[in-house]
């Protein structure tokens, strides 16, 4: 039977912290490893306040780092299989003005994947959306969906 599963971007098909991290330690200077994240909250890690954090992510969005990010090991072939019989859709906490970027990204190695794509802005601290992702997977009748954990 056809399933509706829901799929996460950053961590799950694009190794989107290991581009950030690149991205920081060149622009920024700094130092810091895949191991030094430890939880979303990056102000303690680059020793900044929030609004900073957002705009360097926001830097981050339109710079060659995420225009280069590689999809995480496995994942292109993972996703052929469950689209074979399902239908995939994509709910991120990336906000909507990033989409245009998201899209070409994802376009490279994942086009005609998936139906939809469900931008939600819970990131950082930011919400410029009041549903949760898992509002949305009960709102689009989603049965699994794939997350960082």
């Amino acid at each position: 039977m056809k399933k509706i599963i829901g799929i996460d971007i950053d961590d799950v098909l694009i190794d989107f912290n290991e581009g950030l991290m690149s991205f920081h330690n060149t622009v920024y200077g700094t130092k810091y490893r895949r191991s030094d994240i430890c939880n979303f909250e990056l102000q303690p890690l680059w020793g900044c306040s929030l609004n900073e954090v957002v705009q360097r992510i926001n830097d981050f969005y339109n710079s060659t780092y995420h225009e280069n990010l590689q999809p995480v090991l496995g994942a292109v072939e993972s996703l052929e299989k469950l689209r074979q019989n399902n239908t995939l859709v994509l709910i991120t906490s990336r906000p909507e003005h990033v989409r245009d970027v998201t899209e070409k990204l994802l376009q490279r190695y994942f086009l005609n994947f998936f139906n939809e794509i469900h931008f939600l802005g819970h990131y950082h601290g930011i919400q410029t959306r009041r549903q949760t992702k898992g509002e949305v997977c009960k709102n689009i009748g989603v049965e699994i969906l794939k997350i960082l954990v």
